[in-house]
C-alpha cells in the first residue's frame, strides 16, 4: 500500500522506529527490515482507517504523493483492525515483542472519557518536511477543520519533544509522557478538545 509505504520512509528516523527493530549488535543497519516492518503494520492500520475513519492525502503538481494523514474515529464502535494480532505476528517474527509493548502502551494512555478523532500519522516525504508548501500543516488544519465541525476532540501520540512542541501551536495539550520499556525513548500523548 502506497500509503503506508509513504510513513514508513517518514517515520524511518525517529527514535520510537528504531527501537522496534534496531540495528544488529555488531553495527550493522536493518533499515531495509525496518522499513519493511513499519509499512507492513502501518498497512494494517490504514487500512482499518479507511474503514472506520479517514485518510487525507497532499499531492503535488505532478501528481505524486508528498504526505499522508491517517484518522481513526474513536465515537464509537472500537478501533479494531482485521485480525491485527495474527498479522502482525506473522509480519514482525521475532520482532513482535516490542511492537506489541508499543500498541500496549499506546492504548494504556489512550483516553477513554472522550469521544474524538485520533490523528494515527501525520507523515510527510523526505525532501519536503518543512518545505515552503507546509505540506503537514495543511493536511492537519484540514482533518482538525473535520473535528470541529462535528465538535470533537482529537487526540494524538507525537515521537518527539520537537514535534510536542509544533502540535502545542495549534491547541494540543501535553498529557503524562509514554516511556517505552527496554531503555525506549518517549512519546508524547496529547489531547485537543473539542473547537
Amino acid at each position: 500500500m502506497q500509503i503506508a509505504a509513504l510513513i514508513a520512509a517518514a517515520f524511518s528516523d525517529l527514535d520510537v522506529t528504531h527501537w522496534l527493530v534496531p540495528d544488529a549488535a555488531d553495527g550493522n543497519t536493518r533499515a531495509p527490515l525496518r522499513q519493511r516492518l513499519l509499512a507492513g503494520q502501518f498497512a494494517i492500520l490504514v487500512d482499518a482507517a479507511t474503514r472506520c475513519g479517514h485518510v487525507d492525502v497532499a499531492v503535488d503538481e505532478s501528481g505524486g504523493w508528498v504526505g499522508a494523514a491517517v484518522w481513526a474515529d474513536r465515537t464509537g464502535a472500537p478501533f479494531a483492525p482485521v485480525a491485527y494480532e495474527t498479522r502482525l505476528k506473522q509480519l514482525t517474527g521475532t520482532h513482535l515483542p516490542r511492537f506489541q509493548a508499543l500498541d500496549r502502551a499506546f492504548e494504556d494512555h489512550h483516553p477513554t472519557d472522550v469521544a474524538h478523532l485520533h490523528l494515527m500519522f501525520l507523515a510527510t516525504v523526505h525532501g519536503r518536511q518543512g518545505s515552503p508548501a507546509r505540506i503537514g500543516t495543511t493536511l492537519l488544519a484540514h482533518g482538525l477543520a473535520r473535528a470541529d465541525q462535528n465538535h470533537l476532540a482529537v487526540y494524538l501520540e507525537a515521537a518527539s519533544e520537537r514535534l510536542r512542541n509544533w502540535y502545542q501551536r495549534y491547541d494540543f495539550a501535553p498529557r503524562d509522557p509514554i516511556r517505552l520499556p527496554h531503555e525506549g525513548p518517549s512519546l508524547f500523548p496529547m489531547l485537543r478538545p473539542p473547537q
